[in-house]
């Protein structure tokens, strides 16, 4: 390399640490958070770190470091973050990988298994490489995440009219609460209903569309009843057993759809 290029380096780094000086280091401008994805297994978060580069170049692939910290403890970290660039003399945003197991959440924090919402601290630094040298800027956030739990399902009574047979329609009022802090939608929801272990077919039910965070919806529904030995037992003793009902399909949820288990 020709001596005065190395000159013309020299000089360009000396003059970027000094305007480094003049105009202030690089800083996180704020911090965010976002769902990426929930199901009934854990959540999917993502930490948008916003962060100045005041410099009048890029500065490109940053290192650092992150934690979760939940109840004082530290949940989850991570010694790496994604490759990016920052932009220069404007703001770039690195972004933040975090899946939480609700299974190993409740291993270590049993007193939060009923919990419909999970507070936690996300502490970290990003170590900035500039002009040969490297220096660190620590960031920190507050926030919770819900916890995903599938609607309760309780029925309230049932009843079996025009029995013979050959047949028996059957009418189930029930009630659906949403354990959650935010709405589900049910419009993709089935049921599933037995009595005294028999199957009831062709279920149609009539529900709201929705049911807000913490709140209890009616739900109705009504199906035929065709197995021949069920019809006999009921003829004969004029009920099959317990009824019990379930919920198939997907619900909605602010972050997209969830199934239900089988």
């Amino acid at each position: 390399m020709k001596r005065g290029m190395l000159l013309g380096i020299a000089v360009a780094l000396l003059s970027l640490g000094q305007l480094g000086c003049a105009i202030g280091r690089p800083r996180v401008e704020s911090v965010g958070a976002r769902i990426t994805n929930i199901d009934l297994q854990g959540v999917d978060l993502a930490f948008d770190v916003n962060v100045l580069n005041s410099y009048p170049l890029a500065i490109r692939a940053p290192r650092g470091k992150y934690a979760i910290n939940i109840a004082g403890s530290e949940f989850l970290k991570s010694d790496d973050v994604p490759p990016v660039s920052l932009p220069a003399g404007n703001i770039g945003t690195i972004s933040l990988p975090a899946r939480l197991e609700y299974t190993q959440l409740w291993q270590v924090y049993q007193s939060l298994q009923g919990a419909a919402e999970v507070p936690y601290t996300l502490e970290g630094a990003l170590a900035l490489p500039v002009a040969g040298q490297s220096f660190d800027i620590p960031f920190a956030y507050e926030g919770q995440f819900p916890v995903l739990r599938p609607p309760k399902l309780s029925i309230l009574d049932v009843e079996t009219s025009d029995i013979s047979l050959s047949g028996a329609r059957v009418a189930v009022t029930a009630e659906m609460k949403n354990p959650n802090v935010f709405a589900l939608g049910l419009q993709d929801l089935g049921y599933a209903l037995t009595i005294g272990g028999v199957s009831v077919g062709a279920i149609r039910a009539t529900t709201a569309d929705s049911i807000e965070g913490g709140a209890t919806g009616g739900l109705t529904l009504a199906g035929e009843l065709t197995a021949a030995d069920a019809l006999m037992k009921l003829v004969r003793d004029g009920k099959l057993g317990p009824a019990k009902l379930g919920a198939t399909g997907a619900i909605q949820t602010p972050y997209g759809a969830v199934n239900l288990a089988p």
